[in-house]
């Protein structure tokens, strides 16, 4: 239970030379709504894990956070992130969202990754496990190294939930991007061996 003070204000007047006193008036002070208002802000919680994966032609990485599904990316705010070839460091909204997936669970699908794999784990907070997700994703080539790293998130979605999460560097050093399995090598032994020759005499 919190208790806020109440200012009380007694209201003096003079008439003809006699004073008379009002009843006291409680008010809410101003500083005491504004504390209200700053203890009871609207969130969704902090950022606590970052995988990243390889989707057809982008380099994806995912930022958990609790609590709570949002319902479009500005919901969740931006983040710093620095392109790591160019030096350059852009602030920007996600580039989509992903609520209710389990990233632990071998059997959660639809991550948009190459085989349909979990993206794979960057840094996390420990013993904190939520499956709300945003993303973020650039392009990449084959064999063309790249490498972003998330440096601050700016909303109370974003911002890590513990110390260390961020900087967190996500990278693809070399392969490419192919969905599909390759196709594999023949099996099939070769033709069996000629018939045996004749036994019966001409």
């Amino acid at each position: 239970e919190i208790k806020l003070p109440l200012l009380i204000i007694s209201r003096q007047k003079k008439i003809k030379g006699a004073m008379l006193i009002f009843p006291s008036v409680p008010l809410l002070g101003f500083a005491t709504a504004t504390m209200i208002a700053g203890i009871v802000p609207q969130t969704y919680g902090h950022g606590v894990e970052v995988r990243e994966c390889l989707t057809e032609d982008k380099l994806r990485f995912f930022v958990s956070h609790w609590h709570g599904d949002l319902s479009n990316t500005a919901s969740a705010g931006t983040m710093n992130i620095k392109d790591e070839t160019s030096g350059v460091v852009v602030t920007t909204t996600p580039a989509g969202i992903m609520n209710n997936k389990d990233a632990y669970n071998p059997a959660t699908t639809d991550w948009g990754c190459v085989g349909d794999k979990v993206p794979t784990i960057v840094k996390s907070c420990s013993g904190t496990k939520y499956h709300d997700w945003v993303y973020y994703e650039y392009a990449a080539q084959c064999n063309v190294p790249v490498s972003y790293t998330l440096l601050t998130g700016n909303t109370v979605v974003l911002m890590e939930a513990c110390s260390g999460l961020y900087p967190a560097t996500v990278s693809l050093s070399e392969g490419c991007f192919e969905s599909k399995a390759p196709t594999k090598a023949p099996t099939n032994a070769p033709t069996k061996a000629p018939t045996e020759v004749p036994t019966n005499a001409p």
